[in-house]
């Protein structure tokens, strides 16, 4: 029954005694209807009887809940302007706990409301605002005394927002959406971060979905990019943990597209930190870091190959006439496992002419996608070209340099830079390559280095701006990470 509309017609009585008898009648059965069954208010008089009977009937929230709707039309909003200061109050207080499922576009009410007497309260309720409702107010009215309220309100997320990601997100990265794959380090990072900002429970109505999914995994992805391995991994297994206690982790595994790109995300994340280890039997501790981080995913097949060539790169022979035969064996295992890579034919004794080229086109196409496995099979490159097993020339060797210097401004690790790479490169390489390659390794052979560069930006923070000494702050890149010593 619409006792709204009842009401309307007891209006219409000339009689007031039996209007108010009606009007009585009509409080008492509103005071047993739920609130989703009442018809909006229309006017002043409507939101009168509505005080009537559900605010002063033990039902505030609902009554509150129906002058949030009413509030769009002239009449609610005189009949509003007209209402005494404690129920104001009280409205506001009701708003601030309802506003985290509002758009920015059905507070637009909040506009109209608005008179300078109530800044107290508009304050109190503004705090409560995430930025793109606070932003669309913005866009909406004119009135300066609100448009200041606003903008405060907007700049103390903003400062909120920077100190939570430790000043590396500014103002300017919060106006757009910056999920688009950036080569510099500062950029991913920063990008990475507000994607996780905007993949936060609260704004998905399915929060251990595919969508969230799909944004948290882009996330950590960036974060492998910048370098900072451990950081990804540490997400990765949060990110796995928290959708399987919610038992959603099948339907991300089961998704196309979704399931696919958790279990490379896993195999690259894995294999990069245990190749950065430093350890032997890395094939071993990439079977364990699934085990025990991922025990629903099965190990990569292909990770474990590529951790098996290098584990037999590490062992082989100081001179080699022939290539030893368990490199040959775990080479021909990533062959059957990569056929989309054109991976040369390796005999034992010879190798076809273009082998070496082949291996650099193998090697340049991986740089990208999964770092550890062209490492690897720069490193298998590198080591036949110094035992003459393939040929590199002048202009492979200095290509080869080049993958080597990517790596090492990747993450700045003494496994990408090292006196063996330069013996083997440097000399054939030209001036502008072979001069960086030296200048890492003589910064870094300095007494103290790089420890030392921490204290260097307590006192000296200069030289880490503006990028005049690429090499200092790569190294301290890598000394916070870890990898340097």
């Amino acid at each position: 029954m619409d006792l709204i509309r009842s009401f309307r017609q007891a209006q219409s009585h000339t009689d007031l005694f039996e209007f108010w008898q009606q009007e009585t009648e009509l409080r008492l059965q509103l005071r047993q209807q739920k609130v989703t069954d009442i018809s909006p208010a229309q006017n002043g008089d409507e939101l009168d009887f509505l005080l009537r009977s559900l605010y002063f009937g033990g039902r505030p929230d609902d009554f509150f809940t129906q002058l949030k709707a009413a509030l769009n039309s002239a009449s609610s909003l005189q009949w509003w302007k007209s209402s005494p200061p404690w129920l104001k109050a009280e409205f506001f207080s009701f708003l601030s706990l309802q506003l985290a499922d509002e758009t920015g576009k059905s507070l637009q009410f909040l506009i109209h409301l608005y008179e300078p007497d109530l800044d107290h309260y508009y304050t109190q309720l503004l705090s409560q605002l995430t930025l793109n409702q606070c932003r669309y107010l913005m866009s909406k009215t004119a009135n300066a005394s609100l448009r200041s309220l606003l903008k405060t309100r907007e700049r103390d997320i903003l400062s909120q927002q920077e100190n939570r990601h430790y000043g590396l997100l500014r103002q300017q990265d919060f106006n757009g959406d910056d999920s688009a794959a950036l080569a510099d380090k500062r950029d991913l990072v920063k990008a990475a971060l507000f994607q996780l900002d905007q993949a936060n429970r609260q704004h998905y109505t399915a929060p251990y979905g595919i969508d969230r999914g799909r944004a948290l995994l882009d996330a950590v992805d960036k974060i492998y990019q910048s370098g900072l391995i451990q950081d990804a991994l540490l997400l990765m297994e949060q990110i796995y943990r928290a959708f399987q206690s919610q038992h959603r982790l099948q339907e991300i595994l089961h998704d196309q597209r979704l399931g696919p790109k958790l279990t490379r995300l896993v195999s690259k994340t894995v294999g990069t930190q245990v190749l950065l280890s430093g350890e032997l039997r890395l094939s071993d501790q990439a079977t364990q870091f699934h085990k025990q981080s991922f025990p629903s995913l099965e190990v990569d097949q292909g990770l474990l190959a590529i951790l098996r060539l290098y584990e037999a790169l590490l062992s082989s022979p100081v001179q080699m006439d022939s290539l030893p035969w368990e490199i040959l064996a775990r080479y021909e295992d990533i062959q059957q496992l990569f056929p989309e890579y054109s991976f040369p034919e390796m005999g034992s004794h010879q190798a076809a002419p273009d082998a070496g080229q082949q291996l650099l086109n193998v090697a340049d196409s991986l740089l990208s996608s999964t770092p550890h496995a062209a490492f690897i099979i720069m490193e298998l490159s590198r080591i036949m070209a110094k035992h003459s097993l393939i040929h590199l020339d002048k202009q492979d060797r200095q290509q080869l340099l080049t993958c080597y210097l990517s790596l090492w401004k990747w993450v700045p690790s003494h496994l990408f830079m090292n006196a063996n790479i330069m013996d083997d490169l440097a000399n054939w390489s030209n001036n502008t390559l072979r001069q960086e390659a030296e200048r890492i390794m003589s910064f870094l052979s300095e007494p103290g280095k790089p420890a030392s560069l921490l204290t260097d930006l307590q006192k000296r923070p200069e030289l880490y701006r503006g990028g005049a000494e690429p090499i200092r702050s790569q190294a301290l890149y890598g000394y916070l990470l870890g990898v340097l010593e």
